[in-house]
């Protein structure tokens, strides 16, 4: 990027400061790998007034957010231009796909000259090699570098875009051996066709070109399909519905992106409402579990607010569009979300710092091979010297292991879970202690009110005190306490300070005496599985509600699965004897079960643990699973829930974490293997180059197959996760 050229764009931003917005999204180009991404965040720290900076690798997407009394977005986007990348503000997300489809048209039309030149490139070298005469030889290699040149200057202008990125950064890229193979094969090359003396290699060079650039773009293909967060819209979302066409007053299926507001769609019973809209129909039913973490059927009337991602109980329903995508609710989560999903990780992290001084090595020992052959046979050296840097290359590991976090992200995504971060891939399996919630979590959760104790001592005033304390809490029991009251038409009544505390109860105040309802002494019950409330006025205990639960199926296998892995734990809010109970039937030993326990107890616990994960409810568990090394919500609202938790399961139930866990050590697996063969290969091929083994047309060959070979690989071990879970499905592991 020449100076004036920089001036131009830097000038360019200048109509951000008349736009209203303080937040905005840019294309970028330029970004290549997590040295690069650190460079962008270092402004975080450099410019005050930056609330905001996060790049979205897989779309190339980066979110600004200011505070617009401080500092002004033109600012910021002319400090990212200084630093060598391209921007491009965004209005609507359909722009930044249409700027995605003209790079990979501009990356079609280079690879087709590099592909033509290089076609006859190679005919007129075979010539040579096959002994043409020595005057045809001088003017075939004239034709050679003629016919290179459109690839140099032409095809080859990402990599010389990388390097005047470096020369800009000093920040090292993967990019940087092979500009350093092409100015020096280039260079020697040209030397050597001015003084006619042979060893050109126009034709290597050409090659190494044409091979990068068609990896190059189909590494690039490979992201855009898998290294982004699409996935998720269908995995909650319907893609296509039927649409009301007035023209031929029927329904017709159409893709649901082509909506627009006013539409009338009609979506059917199991289906996942794809649009924020307005009910026509009389009435529905739907479970908004999703969006509000409520598993109990709701009902609508006509003209309500229905939110995407709802799951339709109705038969048949009749709905006028009013949000479409990324502008509903639940899609303005999700794009946050894909925003965190392909952020910075320690692994590409420290992955990217060891390809960095793997890229120093390369070319200091390049440069060693040239000084140690320049007093006896330079040619030779240029030779060797280009074979190394040509073969040695690091873009393998560096561009592999991202797909391959991207791709186990995707897989677990369509097995109902959804990883917040690609940390939680590598930190699952340190996980040395797990911790279970109880309710909701190895029980269903969905309590039903069993008797009180003692009974017959509430009065009709005492109901309705109960029934205005709990109408609006989220715990189930308050849920079960609504469900059952509302069963005897019990009345509401006015409260002051109405107040939920998530693990204690709730609480509020009428004609000067304070209610509440919270966790009380066990009284006399045969069942040992019965959760139980008490119903205080001014701190004394009136009533004890009790209330029955049952265990999940699944429970006792996943504990029992764990054990072999670690320690397991029983963390509740409730009584001694139900919580030591449930731990008797799933397995899990005494000593490790805390009861009665507070939020804050719950949190001491998760503190005084090393490597442990907690599992639980996204809500009323929120802050244990916040402080856990790794967080799992198995049931509530999604965007609650991953607001603490790292995992989120979207079908309720622990047998989820099976499937986790599989995911997590294939990502593993495959990895290490990526490391293993980046290893074996650069070490063999860098020692197969310096000495003389390899010429710089095979290692042109060789490196781009080699970046093929991962990618595939990455490929084929995600597939695996499928037989595997297969395997379990056939052989009832799973579900028992």
């Amino acid at each position: 990027m020449t100076a004036n050229m920089l001036l131009t764009q830097v000038n360019s931003f200048d109509f951000l400061n008349h736009l209203p917005e303080s937040e905005m999204r840019f294309h970028i180009e330029g970004v290549r790998c997590q040295n690069c991404l650190g460079k962008i965040y270092e402004l975080r720290q450099k410019l005050d007034g930056l609330i905001e900076l996060h790049l979205n690798m897989s779309t190339k997407q980066l979110l600004v957010r200011i505070d617009k009394s401080k500092i002004k977005m033109s600012h910021v986007a002319n400090e990212i231009s200084i630093l060598g990348y391209t921007l491009q503000p965004l209005q609507t997300p359909s722009e930044s796909e249409k700027i995605q489809k003209e790079k990979n048209h501009r990356s079609l039309i280079g690879l087709g000259v590099a592909a033509a030149s290089t076609g006859n490139i190679m005919l007129l070298s075979a010539a040579n090699y096959a002994g043409a005469d020595p005057g045809y030889v001088y003017i075939f290699d004239s034709l050679s570098f003629l016919l290179f040149l459109p690839i140099l200057l032409y095809s080859a202008k990402p990599f010389w875009q990388s390097f005047l990125l470096f020369w800009k950064t000093k920040s090292v890229n993967i990019d940087l051996t092979i500009i350093t193979a092409v100015v020096l094969g280039t260079g020697f090359s040209l030397y050597n066709l001015i003084h006619k003396m042979g060893f050109v290699y126009f034709d290597s060079m050409a090659m190494l070109l044409l091979l990068l650039l068609a990896s190059r773009y189909m590494l690039d293909r490979i992201q855009q399909r898998y290294l982004n967060t699409n996935y998720l819209n269908p995995l909650l979302l319907e893609t296509a519905v039927d649409v009301w066409l007035p023209e031929s007053k029927t329904f017709e299926n159409r893709p649901v992106k082509n909506l627009t507001r006013g539409d009338i769609i009609q979506v059917y019973k199991d289906q996942s409402l794809p649009v924020d809209g307005r009910l026509i129909s009389e009435n529905a039913y739907l479970n908004t579990a999703v969006i509000t973490g409520e598993s109990q059927p709701q009902k609508f009337l006509k003209s309500d607010l229905l939110f995407a991602g709802s799951k339709i109980l109705s038969n048949k329903l009749k709905i006028s569009v009013e949000k479409v995508g990324s502008t509903t609710r639940i899609g303005e989560y999700l794009k946050q979300l894909s925003d965190q999903i392909h952020g910075e990780t320690q692994l590409t992290s420290k992955l990217n710092g060891m390809a960095k001084v793997f890229t120093i090595s390369i070319i200091a020992l390049a440069s060693l091979l040239l000084i140690y052959f320049a007093p006896s046979n330079f040619s030779e050296g240029v030779q060797r010297a280009l074979a190394l840097v040509i073969l040695a290359c690091p873009c393998a590991l560096g561009l592999a292991v991202p797909l391959t976090q991207s791709l186990a992200l995707m897989k677990a995504s369509r097995l109902g879970i959804i990883i917040k971060n690609g940390n939680v891939l590598h930190e699952v399996s340190k996980i040395q202690n797990f911790v279970f919630d109880k309710t909701g979590t190895l029980t269903y959760g969905q309590f039903e009110f069993d008797h009180w104790s003692p009974d017959s001592i509430l009065t009709e005033k005492d109901f309705s005190i109960i029934m205005s304390l709990e109408q609006k809490a989220r715990h189930p029991i308050g849920k079960a306490f609504t469900k059952y009251l509302k069963d005897k038409n019990t009345s509401l009544c006015k409260l002051d300070g109405w107040m939920e505390v998530f693990g204690k109860g709730v609480s509020g105040n009428l004609a000067g005496d304070f209610y509440e309802i919270k966790s009380a002494p066990i009284f006399y019950s045969d069942n040992p599985l019965l959760s139980s409330v008490g119903y205080y006025k001014n701190n004394e205990l009136l009533a004890v509600a009790y209330f029955g639960d049952q265990i999940r199926p699944q429970s006792k296998s996943i504990i029992q699965k764990l054990k072999k892995r670690g320690n397991v734990f029983l963390l509740s809010g409730d009584n001694i004897n139900q919580v030591q109970h449930l731990a008797k039937e799933v397995g899990i030993p005494l000593e490790n079960v805390k009861a009665s326990a507070s939020p804050e107890e719950k949190v001491q616990f998760i503190d005084s643990l090393n490597y442990c994960a907690m599992i639980g409810d996204g809500a009323n568990d929120a802050v244990a699973i916040s402080k856990a090394h790794v967080g799992v919500a198995v049931q509530g609202s999604m965007i609650a829930s991953l607001k603490a938790a790292d995992v989120y399961f979207t079908i309720e139930g622990v047998e989820h974490l099976y499937h986790l866990f599989d995911v997590c050590e294939i990502f593993e697996k495959t990895v290490k293997g990526h490391m293993w063969f980046s290893a074996l290969y650069n070490l063999l091929g860098a020692l197969a180059a310096i000495l003389g083994f390899i010429n710089p047309l095979v290692a042109a060959l060789l490196m781009p197959a080699s970046s093929l070979t991962v990618l595939m690989t990455s490929l084929w071990g995600m597939k695996t996760i499928q037989l595997k879970i297969f395997k379990k499905h056939l052989s009832k592991e799973v579900l028992t």
